[in-house]
């Protein structure tokens, strides 16, 4: 184990567990659309989806690493249909019932780069303890790689502390 001074500030000395790119927990989704490339967590596929939609307005869809379509891109419509398809409820009655901290959740899992470059994030993650250390290197992370002016990152950022504030009481 190294010493901890070799470690950049707020990473501890501690080595985690490290699993090999096949085994790292969680299924990743890949947000597709026209601009960098994102990840978004798909452990829970309907708040996924739902995130997706909200962050693209239709416009991105969500595809898992075997290039499979998770949910379609929208910009010809058919939105309404495939929820009402795939979560038997009308898109509205949907969004606006949705559970503000699963959602919350999901768009707090979006990271911009690709598969590869999503796990090695999560792994170098795993060395950061503190939260807003955490959040800090993160948004470094995403400054340095963002190369379009639709900053989905951004938004997803944003998004989700307005769900946490939302599903708190107390705010």
């Amino acid at each position: 184990m190294r010493e901890p001074s070799n470690y950049p500030p707020g990473v501890t000395g501690t080595e985690p567990e490290i699993v090999g790119e096949s085994d790292q927990p969680g299924r990743l989704l890949e947000i597709v659309n026209p601009s960098d490339p994102y990840t978004i967590s798909g452990d829970d596929e309907e708040a996924a989806c739902l995130a997706a939609l909200l962050l693209g307005s239709g416009k991105y869809g969500l595809a898992d690493e075997q290039g499979e379509q998770v949910m379609p891109i929208f910009l010809l419509g058919g939105c309404k249909e495939w929820v009402r398809e795939k979560y038997g409820k009308d898109v509205e009655e949907w969004a606006s019932g949705f559970p503000r901290d699963r959602l919350a959740a999901a768009l707090e899992s979006v990271v911009i780069g690709s598969f590869r470059a999503r796990r090695e994030a999560d792994r170098l993650l795993a060395y950061i303890t503190d939260p807003d250390k955490r959040a800090a290197w993160l948004a470094e992370r995403h400054d340095d790689r963002r190369s379009s002016m639709n900053d989905i990152g951004g938004r997803a950022v944003r998004m989700a502390a307005r769900c946490r504030s939302a599903a708190d009481p107390a705010a």
